[in-house]
């Protein structure tokens, strides 16, 4: 038997004549990255996962689950077995076990538009993230984002010191949807003096 993620090598190891012998099943797969972010979607960024609202939205979680997927196993059944264990660490070490879903519900959907706020005003800049996943890694992981001076968002702020009116006018009608999910007030107020 072989297994080959390549056709082109198993047409080339088989005769004309053993081709009829032969049974070939072909699978196909997303690319790991978009399974796990796929999976991650549900469980750290879905506003109304039991998990989300739990864990809420930790980074050495967010990053063991990416590093053991695309580093190690490539095993959703692992990443599950994980996420379970990050449940059972919150009720053994939590003091207070009720949780208001709501008010964890709102906090999310706020991080996540945020974040995407964030990725939309840095898309083609010299040191974008490359998804909503990495800019979480990084919030998750530093402490001191927004203010350390030699860090990424210190190089973004550069960046956007030198722009061009039209530039910022483009900017802020680019994130004109994100503020709108934040403050209506701040939307209104925007929108007539962008446009």
């Amino acid at each position: 038997m072989t297994i080959s993620a390549d056709m082109s090598v198993v047409y080339s190891r088989c005769s004309r004549e053993s081709y009829t012998q032969l049974a070939i099943r072909r699978f196909e797969f997303p690319p790991p990255l978009m399974a796990l972010n796929t999976f991650l979607d549900a469980v750290t960024f879905h506003p109304h996962s039991a998990v989300s609202s739990l864990v809420r939205v930790d980074g050495k979680l967010f990053d063991e689950l990416r590093a053991s997927f695309l580093e190690r196993s490539f095993s959703i059944e692992q990443l599950k077995k994980m996420v379970r264990l990050a449940v059972l660490h919150f009720f053994t070490t939590a003091e207070n076990h009720e949780i208001d879903v709501e008010e964890c519900c709102s906090h999310i959907e706020r991080y996540v538009s945020f974040m995407r706020l964030l990725c939309d005003l840095c898309d083609g800049l010299p040191l974008q993230t490359q998804s909503i996943y990495e800019l979480h890694s990084e919030l998750q992981s530093n402490a001191s984002f927004f203010t350390d001076r030699d860090g990424l968002f210190s190089e973004w702020k550069s960046v956007w010191l030198t722009w061009e009116v039209e530039q910022v006018k483009a900017a802020v009608n680019k994130l004109l949807p994100h503020v709108n999910e934040f403050d209506d007030d701040l939307h209104a107020e925007l929108q007539v003096r962008y446009r």
